[in-house]
């Protein structure tokens, strides 16, 4: 949300052109205003629509999961929430296996260019979504 939060500067800008070139000259500055803010409004709600809308999905989404996570039993949690971490950190052994293997004399794991970019993806998805569920003060817990 962050990125279309800065895009309200131009929105304004645009909203405010807008006003400029079709409202009448006759009207007073008061219902220019007016105008230009009823504009700006209405920009940002086409602008945001799209946005509110993933974010509800994603909050039933999270709701739904607390259910799922409510009824299942203690096993089938731990289950669930190994999977991140041991494909995160398998991710990261099989590349740092690679980059230190040659120094020790043991011969590095084959990975092909796509199953690099797999493993990258892997870790990027790993690291990425706990910073972000850390900066937004939201975890999968709560």
């Amino acid at each position: 949300m962050i990125p279309l939060l800065g895009l309200l500067p131009l929105v304004g800008n645009i909203a405010n052109k807008i006003a400029d070139h079709f409202l009448p000259p006759s009207m007073s500055e008061e219902e220019k205003k007016a105008s230009e803010l009823k504009l700006q409004g209405l920009l940002y709600e086409q602008m945001m629509g799209p946005m509110q809308a993933e974010l509800n999905d994603l909050a039933d989404a999270r709701a739904s999961e607390r259910v799922a996570l409510q009824n299942a039993g203690k096993l089938m949690n731990s289950l669930r929430a190994s999977v991140t971490i041991v494909g995160g950190h398998g991710a990261q052994g099989v590349l740092l296996w690679n980059i230190v293997s040659p120094y020790f004399g043991y011969q590095r794991v084959a990975v092909s260019v796509e199953e690099f970019a797999i493993l990258g993806g892997i870790i990027a998805f790993y690291y990425g979504k706990r910073l972000k569920e850390k900066l937004a003060g939201v975890s999968a817990a709560q």
